[in-house]
Protein backbone atom coordinates (compact mmCIF):
# COMPACT_ATOMS: atom_id res chain seq x y z
CA UNK A 1 0.00 0.00 0.00
CA UNK A 2 1.39 3.55 -0.77
CA UNK A 3 -0.43 6.68 -0.48
CA UNK A 4 -1.94 8.31 -3.54
CA UNK A 5 -1.33 11.58 -4.05
CA UNK A 6 -3.37 13.85 -5.37
CA UNK A 7 -6.69 12.46 -5.03
CA UNK A 8 -8.91 12.82 -8.08
CA UNK A 9 -11.04 16.24 -7.61
CA UNK A 10 -13.38 15.73 -10.24
CA UNK A 11 -16.81 13.92 -9.02
CA UNK A 12 -18.73 12.14 -11.27
CA UNK A 13 -21.79 10.51 -10.74
CA UNK A 14 -21.66 8.99 -7.31
CA UNK A 15 -19.68 5.31 -7.43
CA UNK A 16 -20.63 5.04 -11.30
CA UNK A 17 -18.00 4.22 -13.81
CA UNK A 18 -18.31 5.85 -17.37
CA UNK A 19 -19.78 3.39 -19.19
CA UNK A 20 -23.23 4.28 -19.89
CA UNK A 21 -25.66 3.91 -23.08
CA UNK A 22 -29.60 5.89 -24.08
CA UNK A 23 -32.49 3.90 -24.16
CA UNK A 24 -35.30 4.31 -26.74
CA UNK A 25 -37.28 5.89 -24.24
CA UNK A 26 -34.64 8.81 -23.79
CA UNK A 27 -33.27 8.07 -20.38
CA UNK A 28 -29.76 6.50 -19.32
CA UNK A 29 -28.51 3.14 -18.38
CA UNK A 30 -25.08 3.37 -16.47
CA UNK A 31 -22.98 0.87 -14.87
CA UNK A 32 -22.08 1.07 -11.35
CA UNK A 33 -19.09 0.18 -9.65
CA UNK A 34 -20.85 -3.18 -7.86
CA UNK A 35 -22.00 -4.25 -11.59
CA UNK A 36 -25.54 -3.40 -11.29
CA UNK A 37 -27.40 -1.29 -14.11
CA UNK A 38 -29.55 1.46 -13.23
CA UNK A 39 -31.29 4.63 -15.17
CA UNK A 40 -30.95 8.45 -14.74
CA UNK A 41 -31.85 11.19 -16.23
CA UNK A 42 -29.03 12.74 -19.05
CA UNK A 43 -29.14 16.10 -17.32
CA UNK A 44 -27.52 14.09 -14.34
CA UNK A 45 -25.02 12.72 -16.82
CA UNK A 46 -24.00 16.18 -18.00
CA UNK A 47 -23.16 17.70 -14.37
CA UNK A 48 -20.11 17.35 -12.89
CA UNK A 49 -18.10 18.51 -9.94
CA UNK A 50 -14.88 19.95 -8.89
CA UNK A 51 -12.94 20.15 -5.88
CA UNK A 52 -10.41 22.62 -4.02
CA UNK A 53 -8.10 21.64 -1.14
CA UNK A 54 -6.36 23.88 0.96
CA UNK A 55 -3.27 22.44 3.86
CA UNK A 56 -1.70 20.67 1.08
CA UNK A 57 1.96 21.34 -0.35
CA UNK A 58 2.83 23.05 -3.81
CA UNK A 59 3.90 19.74 -4.97
CA UNK A 60 0.49 18.72 -4.28
CA UNK A 61 -2.14 20.95 -3.77
CA UNK A 62 -4.86 18.42 -3.61
CA UNK A 63 -3.48 16.78 -0.30
CA UNK A 64 -5.63 19.05 2.30
CA UNK A 65 -8.98 18.96 2.74
CA UNK A 66 -11.59 20.17 0.63
CA UNK A 67 -12.66 23.74 0.96
CA UNK A 68 -14.71 24.40 -2.20
CA UNK A 69 -16.95 22.49 -4.89
CA UNK A 70 -17.42 24.02 -8.47
CA UNK A 71 -20.26 23.38 -10.65
CA UNK A 72 -21.37 24.86 -13.89
CA UNK A 73 -21.29 28.68 -12.94
CA UNK A 74 -21.80 27.67 -9.47
CA UNK A 75 -18.90 27.86 -6.42
CA UNK A 76 -19.52 26.39 -2.65
CA UNK A 77 -17.19 27.03 -0.10
CA UNK A 78 -17.58 23.07 2.36
CA UNK A 79 -16.72 24.40 5.88
CA UNK A 80 -16.10 21.02 7.94
CA UNK A 81 -16.61 20.50 11.61
CA UNK A 82 -14.49 22.83 14.07
CA UNK A 83 -11.36 21.02 15.35
CA UNK A 84 -11.10 20.08 19.21
CA UNK A 85 -8.67 21.19 21.82
CA UNK A 86 -8.99 18.25 23.19
CA UNK A 87 -9.19 15.63 20.92
CA UNK A 88 -6.13 17.24 18.52
CA UNK A 89 -8.31 16.73 15.14
CA UNK A 90 -11.24 17.22 14.00
CA UNK A 91 -13.27 14.53 11.71
CA UNK A 92 -13.47 16.75 8.68
CA UNK A 93 -17.07 15.89 8.25
CA UNK A 94 -19.04 18.55 6.01
CA UNK A 95 -20.69 20.38 8.38
CA UNK A 96 -21.82 23.97 6.53
CA UNK A 97 -21.89 25.01 3.02
CA UNK A 98 -21.64 28.48 1.79
CA UNK A 99 -22.23 30.01 -1.32
CA UNK A 100 -20.06 32.56 -3.35
CA UNK A 101 -21.13 35.59 -1.33
CA UNK A 102 -20.42 33.73 1.92
CA UNK A 103 -24.31 32.83 2.89
CA UNK A 104 -25.00 29.79 4.09
CA UNK A 105 -26.79 27.24 1.76
CA UNK A 106 -26.73 24.04 3.85
CA UNK A 107 -26.39 22.55 6.95
CA UNK A 108 -24.99 19.43 8.72
CA UNK A 109 -24.92 17.72 11.34
CA UNK A 110 -24.29 13.82 12.55
CA UNK A 111 -24.54 11.67 15.49
CA UNK A 112 -21.01 9.93 16.59
CA UNK A 113 -21.47 6.89 14.39
CA UNK A 114 -22.33 8.86 11.36
CA UNK A 115 -26.06 9.79 11.41
CA UNK A 116 -27.45 12.71 9.68
CA UNK A 117 -28.83 14.25 13.31
CA UNK A 118 -29.67 17.72 11.58
CA UNK A 119 -29.38 18.57 7.75
CA UNK A 120 -31.12 22.16 6.51
CA UNK A 121 -30.73 23.56 3.29
CA UNK A 122 -29.04 22.43 0.14
CA UNK A 123 -25.79 20.44 0.48
CA UNK A 124 -24.52 19.88 -3.35
CA UNK A 125 -21.54 17.65 -2.21
CA UNK A 126 -21.63 13.97 -1.20
CA UNK A 127 -18.39 13.98 0.79
CA UNK A 128 -20.18 14.40 4.05
CA UNK A 129 -19.23 11.97 7.68
CA UNK A 130 -15.62 12.62 7.72
CA UNK A 131 -15.25 14.20 4.55
CA UNK A 132 -15.83 10.39 3.18
CA UNK A 133 -18.51 9.97 0.11
CA UNK A 134 -22.09 8.97 1.12
CA UNK A 135 -23.92 6.76 -1.37
CA UNK A 136 -27.58 8.02 -0.20
CA UNK A 137 -29.20 5.11 -2.33
CA UNK A 138 -27.83 2.21 -0.66
CA UNK A 139 -27.38 3.81 2.52
CA UNK A 140 -23.65 3.30 3.26
CA UNK A 141 -20.32 5.54 3.15
CA UNK A 142 -17.32 4.76 0.88
CA UNK A 143 -14.33 4.40 3.22
CA UNK A 144 -11.86 3.59 0.18
CA UNK A 145 -11.38 -0.25 0.96
CA UNK A 146 -14.45 -0.88 2.02
CA UNK A 147 -18.69 0.50 2.50
CA UNK A 148 -19.80 1.34 6.00
CA UNK A 149 -23.57 1.44 7.06
CA UNK A 150 -23.20 4.32 9.36
CA UNK A 151 -26.26 7.31 7.66
CA UNK A 152 -29.52 7.25 8.06
CA UNK A 153 -31.80 4.10 7.75
CA UNK A 154 -35.31 3.95 7.51
CA UNK A 155 -37.50 4.39 10.21
CA UNK A 156 -36.87 1.79 13.04
CA UNK A 157 -33.86 0.41 11.58
CA UNK A 158 -30.63 -0.02 13.43
CA UNK A 159 -27.71 2.16 12.42
CA UNK A 160 -25.19 -0.74 12.81
CA UNK A 161 -21.80 1.76 12.70
CA UNK A 162 -19.75 -1.54 11.09
CA UNK A 163 -18.09 -2.17 8.45
CA UNK A 164 -19.85 -4.46 5.95
CA UNK A 165 -16.85 -6.60 5.20
CA UNK A 166 -14.26 -7.64 6.86
CA UNK A 167 -10.87 -5.42 7.12
CA UNK A 168 -8.22 -7.19 4.46
CA UNK A 169 -5.29 -6.34 7.52
CA UNK A 170 -5.37 -6.17 10.95
CA UNK A 171 -3.56 -3.08 11.65
CA UNK A 172 -2.46 -3.37 15.26
CA UNK A 173 -2.94 -7.08 16.11
CA UNK A 174 -1.04 -6.63 19.84
CA UNK A 175 -4.37 -4.06 20.58
CA UNK A 176 -7.70 -5.99 21.26
CA UNK A 177 -9.65 -3.53 19.83
CA UNK A 178 -8.34 -4.25 16.42
CA UNK A 179 -9.43 -7.99 15.97
CA UNK A 180 -12.99 -7.09 15.39
CA UNK A 181 -12.14 -6.86 11.60
CA UNK A 182 -15.89 -4.92 11.29
CA UNK A 183 -15.38 -2.19 13.69
CA UNK A 184 -15.08 1.08 12.67
CA UNK A 185 -12.13 3.70 14.11
CA UNK A 186 -11.57 1.23 17.05
CA UNK A 187 -15.38 1.67 18.19
CA UNK A 188 -14.71 5.55 18.85
CA UNK A 189 -15.35 7.33 16.47
CA UNK A 190 -15.66 10.84 18.70
CA UNK A 191 -11.39 10.14 18.23
CA UNK A 192 -10.79 8.32 15.07
CA UNK A 193 -11.66 8.61 11.88
CA UNK A 194 -10.67 5.67 9.31
CA UNK A 195 -10.70 7.42 5.17
CA UNK A 196 -8.65 4.20 4.68
CA UNK A 197 -11.10 1.68 5.79
CA UNK A 198 -7.95 0.22 7.42
CA UNK A 199 -7.16 1.63 10.11
CA UNK A 200 -7.84 4.17 12.57
CA UNK A 201 -6.02 7.89 12.31
CA UNK A 202 -5.03 9.59 14.86
CA UNK A 203 -2.36 12.81 14.35
CA UNK A 204 0.83 11.52 16.23
CA UNK A 205 0.61 7.62 15.54
CA UNK A 206 4.33 6.13 15.60
CA UNK A 207 5.68 5.34 12.61
CA UNK A 208 9.13 4.27 13.16
CA UNK A 209 11.59 3.16 9.79
CA UNK A 210 11.59 -0.08 10.49
CA UNK A 211 7.69 -0.77 10.22
CA UNK A 212 5.56 -0.57 7.70
CA UNK A 213 2.70 2.29 7.95
CA UNK A 214 -0.61 0.72 9.86
CA UNK A 215 -2.44 4.09 9.87
CA UNK A 216 -3.91 6.59 6.73
CA UNK A 217 -1.99 9.25 8.68
CA UNK A 218 1.17 7.56 8.58
CA UNK A 219 1.25 7.20 5.00
CA UNK A 220 0.75 10.63 4.27
CA UNK A 221 2.98 11.67 7.42
CA UNK A 222 5.21 9.49 5.54
CA UNK A 223 4.98 11.74 1.61
CA UNK A 224 5.07 14.94 3.83
CA UNK A 225 7.96 14.53 5.64
CA UNK A 226 9.70 13.47 2.45
CA UNK A 227 9.00 16.85 1.09
CA UNK A 228 10.17 18.63 4.50
CA UNK A 229 7.24 19.11 6.13
CA UNK A 230 5.80 17.96 9.63
CA UNK A 231 2.88 18.26 11.57
CA UNK A 232 1.56 21.23 13.61
CA UNK A 233 -0.47 20.32 16.11
CA UNK A 234 -1.45 24.26 16.20
CA UNK A 235 -3.24 24.17 12.55
CA UNK A 236 -3.82 20.25 12.27
CA UNK A 237 -1.99 19.41 9.53
CA UNK A 238 1.53 18.97 7.78
CA UNK A 239 2.07 23.13 7.34
CA UNK A 240 5.57 23.33 9.46
CA UNK A 241 8.61 23.32 7.09
CA UNK A 242 11.64 21.82 9.17
CA UNK A 243 15.62 21.87 8.36
CA UNK A 244 15.56 18.36 7.07
CA UNK A 245 13.71 15.71 4.94
CA UNK A 246 13.54 12.29 6.16
CA UNK A 247 13.01 9.35 3.69
CA UNK A 248 11.64 6.94 6.00
CA UNK A 249 12.29 3.41 3.59
CA UNK A 250 13.17 3.32 -0.23
CA UNK A 251 9.46 3.18 -0.96
CA UNK A 252 9.41 6.82 -0.01
CA UNK A 253 12.56 7.59 -1.90
CA UNK A 254 11.80 6.28 -4.84
CA UNK A 255 8.35 8.13 -5.19
CA UNK A 256 9.99 11.51 -4.35
CA UNK A 257 13.28 10.92 -7.54
CA UNK A 258 10.06 9.72 -9.62
CA UNK A 259 7.72 12.91 -9.11
CA UNK A 260 11.36 15.06 -11.00
CA UNK A 261 11.45 11.86 -13.34
CA UNK A 262 14.70 11.13 -12.07
CA UNK A 263 15.90 7.57 -12.49
CA UNK A 264 18.54 6.13 -9.72
CA UNK A 265 20.89 3.27 -11.13
CA UNK A 266 23.37 1.85 -9.21
CA UNK A 267 24.43 1.31 -5.30
CA UNK A 268 22.69 3.97 -3.46
CA UNK A 269 22.10 3.36 0.34
CA UNK A 270 19.32 5.27 1.51
CA UNK A 271 21.48 7.94 3.53
CA UNK A 272 22.89 8.93 0.05
CA UNK A 273 19.43 9.51 -1.32
CA UNK A 274 18.34 11.80 1.62
CA UNK A 275 21.17 14.18 0.89
CA UNK A 276 20.51 14.29 -2.31
CA UNK A 277 17.01 14.52 -2.03
CA UNK A 278 17.46 16.88 0.90
CA UNK A 279 19.40 19.20 -1.45
CA UNK A 280 16.96 18.97 -4.08
CA UNK A 281 14.66 20.27 -1.52
CA UNK A 282 16.52 23.20 -0.69
CA UNK A 283 16.75 23.80 -4.12
CA UNK A 284 13.14 24.45 -4.77
CA UNK A 285 12.93 25.68 -1.40
CA UNK A 286 14.84 28.36 -2.95
CA UNK A 287 13.28 28.81 -6.39
CA UNK A 288 9.87 28.87 -5.01
CA UNK A 289 8.64 25.32 -6.05
CA UNK A 290 9.13 21.85 -6.58
CA UNK A 291 7.32 22.01 -9.90
CA UNK A 292 9.39 25.16 -11.22
CA UNK A 293 12.44 22.65 -10.36
CA UNK A 294 10.68 20.05 -12.23
CA UNK A 295 10.49 21.97 -15.32
CA UNK A 296 13.65 23.04 -14.91
CA UNK A 297 15.41 20.09 -15.18
CA UNK A 298 13.00 18.20 -17.42
CA UNK A 299 12.49 14.75 -17.78
CA UNK A 300 14.30 11.79 -18.75
CA UNK A 301 17.02 12.62 -16.24
CA UNK A 302 19.52 9.84 -14.29
CA UNK A 303 21.31 9.85 -11.15
CA UNK A 304 23.51 7.11 -11.77
CA UNK A 305 25.65 5.92 -8.48
CA UNK A 306 29.09 4.69 -9.16
CA UNK A 307 32.70 4.27 -7.83
CA UNK A 308 35.45 6.85 -8.97
CA UNK A 309 36.65 7.72 -12.06
CA UNK A 310 33.79 5.88 -13.71
CA UNK A 311 31.44 7.56 -16.75
CA UNK A 312 32.91 10.72 -18.82
CA UNK A 313 34.88 12.19 -15.57
CA UNK A 314 38.30 11.93 -14.06
CA UNK A 315 38.93 10.35 -10.76
CA UNK A 316 39.87 13.47 -9.47
CA UNK A 317 35.89 14.55 -9.36
CA UNK A 318 33.23 14.19 -6.82
CA UNK A 319 30.70 14.34 -9.31
CA UNK A 320 29.80 14.81 -13.07
CA UNK A 321 27.20 15.68 -15.12
CA UNK A 322 26.76 14.97 -18.67
CA UNK A 323 23.32 16.30 -20.37
CA UNK A 324 20.81 14.93 -18.09
CA UNK A 325 23.00 12.32 -16.52
CA UNK A 326 24.90 13.21 -13.03
CA UNK A 327 27.41 10.65 -11.82
CA UNK A 328 27.42 10.83 -8.15
CA UNK A 329 31.40 9.42 -7.40
CA UNK A 330 32.37 7.85 -3.78
CA UNK A 331 34.79 10.29 -3.66
CA UNK A 332 31.43 12.95 -2.16
CA UNK A 333 29.85 11.13 0.19
CA UNK A 334 32.69 10.90 2.07
CA UNK A 335 33.19 14.35 2.36
CA UNK A 336 30.78 16.91 4.77
CA UNK A 337 27.44 17.02 4.10
CA UNK A 338 27.29 20.17 3.34
CA UNK A 339 30.09 20.42 -0.15
CA UNK A 340 27.77 16.98 -0.41
CA UNK A 341 24.57 19.51 -0.75
CA UNK A 342 26.25 22.00 -2.80
CA UNK A 343 27.74 19.62 -4.95
CA UNK A 344 23.89 17.97 -5.66
CA UNK A 345 22.96 22.01 -6.50
CA UNK A 346 26.09 22.44 -8.51
CA UNK A 347 25.45 19.38 -10.96
CA UNK A 348 21.63 20.05 -11.18
CA UNK A 349 22.65 23.66 -12.23
CA UNK A 350 24.83 22.00 -15.08
CA UNK A 351 21.23 19.63 -16.01
CA UNK A 352 19.42 23.35 -15.73
CA UNK A 353 22.00 24.74 -18.25
CA UNK A 354 21.94 22.05 -20.91
CA UNK A 355 18.13 22.83 -21.10
CA UNK A 356 18.24 26.12 -20.87
CA UNK A 357 18.25 29.23 -23.21
CA UNK A 358 17.49 32.88 -22.48
CA UNK A 359 17.14 35.41 -25.33
CA UNK A 360 19.04 38.48 -25.48
CA UNK A 361 17.20 41.05 -26.52
CA UNK A 362 18.88 43.09 -29.30
CA UNK A 363 17.72 47.01 -30.48
CA UNK A 364 14.60 47.58 -32.29
CA UNK A 365 14.85 46.33 -35.69
CA UNK A 366 17.49 43.57 -35.03
CA UNK A 367 17.12 40.22 -34.45
CA UNK A 368 17.60 38.81 -30.77
CA UNK A 369 20.36 36.02 -29.90
CA UNK A 370 19.81 32.81 -27.79
CA UNK A 371 22.86 31.87 -25.11
CA UNK A 372 22.64 29.21 -22.19
CA UNK A 373 22.50 30.09 -18.80
CA UNK A 374 26.24 30.32 -18.23
CA UNK A 375 27.06 31.84 -21.48
CA UNK A 376 25.33 34.94 -20.43
CA UNK A 377 26.21 34.82 -16.72
CA UNK A 378 28.93 37.48 -16.21
CA UNK A 379 31.92 36.19 -14.16
CA UNK A 380 33.05 38.61 -11.59
CA UNK A 381 34.63 38.05 -8.41
CA UNK A 382 36.53 34.44 -7.90
CA UNK A 383 33.64 32.47 -6.16
CA UNK A 384 35.76 29.08 -5.88
CA UNK A 385 39.00 28.08 -7.88
CA UNK A 386 36.76 25.45 -9.28
CA UNK A 387 34.60 27.72 -10.57
CA UNK A 388 37.03 29.54 -12.46
CA UNK A 389 37.75 26.92 -14.65
CA UNK A 390 35.08 27.52 -17.00
CA UNK A 391 32.10 29.60 -18.24
CA UNK A 392 30.06 26.23 -17.11
CA UNK A 393 31.87 25.83 -13.66
CA UNK A 394 31.25 29.52 -12.76
CA UNK A 395 27.85 29.57 -13.20
CA UNK A 396 27.26 26.14 -11.57
CA UNK A 397 29.01 27.58 -8.20
CA UNK A 398 27.22 30.19 -8.68
CA UNK A 399 23.93 28.27 -8.34
CA UNK A 400 25.15 26.53 -5.26
CA UNK A 401 26.06 29.96 -3.61
CA UNK A 402 22.43 31.32 -4.60
CA UNK A 403 20.95 28.36 -2.11
CA UNK A 404 23.62 27.83 0.09
CA UNK A 405 25.23 30.73 0.96
CA UNK A 406 28.77 30.90 2.24
CA UNK A 407 27.61 27.81 4.07
CA UNK A 408 28.50 26.03 0.75
CA UNK A 409 32.50 26.23 0.63
CA UNK A 410 33.20 24.22 -2.46
CA UNK A 411 36.66 23.35 -2.89
CA UNK A 412 37.67 26.48 -0.88
CA UNK A 413 37.01 24.24 2.61
CA UNK A 414 40.51 25.81 4.13
CA UNK A 415 39.54 29.91 3.26
CA UNK A 416 36.74 32.07 2.88
CA UNK A 417 35.57 32.59 -0.22
CA UNK A 418 33.85 35.05 -2.35
CA UNK A 419 29.72 35.47 -2.01
CA UNK A 420 28.09 36.37 -5.28
CA UNK A 421 27.18 39.84 -6.44
CA UNK A 422 24.09 41.68 -6.03
CA UNK A 423 23.80 41.75 -9.78
CA UNK A 424 24.55 38.43 -10.28
CA UNK A 425 21.88 37.16 -7.65
CA UNK A 426 19.41 39.51 -9.32
CA UNK A 427 19.52 37.42 -12.82
CA UNK A 428 19.61 33.96 -11.15
CA UNK A 429 16.53 35.28 -9.07
CA UNK A 430 15.25 35.94 -12.43
CA UNK A 431 16.63 32.80 -15.08
CA UNK A 432 15.91 30.23 -12.07
CA UNK A 433 13.37 31.59 -9.82
CA UNK A 434 11.53 33.62 -12.53
CA UNK A 435 10.76 36.60 -10.47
Amino acid sequence: MSMKCCRRSVESKPAFAHLRSQTTSGSYLALRTDNSVVSYDEIEVSRFKKYYAAGGVRACPESGRRVAMWEPETVFFLLSDHPSASLRTGLGSTAMVADGNGAETGKLLYKPWGETRYSSGNTPTSFRYTGQREDASIGLYFYGARYEACPERSEGTPVLGRFIQADTIVPQPGNPGSLNRYSYARNNPIVFQDPSGHAPQYPGDPDPNNAPCSTEWCWKNRWYRAHGYTWDAGTNHWSTLTASIEFYDEGIAQEFFTEFEIELSGSWTLSQQTLVGQAMVDFYRKIGSAARLAQLIGGGNRFIRSGNGAGPCSVAHSACTLFSTIWFYDSLFAAEESFIKGTVVHEIAHIIDFNSVVPSHAARGAKDTWFSLSFGFPKMDTITAYGQSGRAEYWAEAVADWVYGTAYKGDESTRTRQAISALQTNLIDRWIGGR
